[in-house]
């Protein structure tokens, strides 16, 4: 627990301990000279736990409750820039940026952004590249791409019981 557990808003520590290991095993040093692949392993750790941290840190720091003195200070207190960039940025155009290391995905910010308040200022140019009138065609082929899929995959409790052999 000690090096996995953050906050319990978000159960990482069993996440962290397997991405630990999987980093260490990586770079698992072979000779009595190690220090390339410490300072790796610590490298790669340090991002990713910094990136939970600014993911757990806006839980608190974007939050509306002024109702108790902690509260206030959480959303008073000075945030790490890392997190200020990602908060700039999606205020700036709505984008999100996700590091392919990261544990929580683009959709994890956006629903913590928009469900504490941060919007977006303006949209993404990238969103006036298809004509109103073309939209409603692109969502039904993404309907019906989904609804093919659904036709051929099992129910879950099915899935479960074939995988399971029971």
């Amino acid at each position: 627990m000690a090096s996995g557990f953050l906050e319990p808003l978000e159960s990482t520590s069993i996440h962290l301990v397997q991405s630990a290991l999987s980093k260490f095993i990586s770079v698992f040093p072979h000779f009595d000279q190690f220090d390339a692949e410490m300072n790796r392993f610590n490298q790669l750790m340090d991002r990713e736990i910094e990136s939970i941290r600014d993911f757990i840190i806006l839980h608190y720091k974007a939050t509306n409750r002024e109702d108790t003195e902690f509260w206030r200070y959480c959303k008073n207190m000075e945030i790490p820039s890392t997190l200020q960039q990602k908060i700039d940025l999606y205020r700036s155009s709505g984008q999100l940026y996700r590091d392919g290391s990261e544990l929580f995905s683009e959709n994890s910010w956006f629903s913590v952004m928009e469900g504490q308040g941060i919007f977006p200022e303006r949209q993404s140019p990238f969103c006036d590249a298809v004509a109103d009138e073309g939209l409603g065609s692109m969502l039904g082929q993404v309907e019906n791409v989904v609804m093919s899929c659904l036709k051929t995959m099992p129910a879950h409790d099915d899935y479960i019981k074939d995988t399971l052999g029971r």
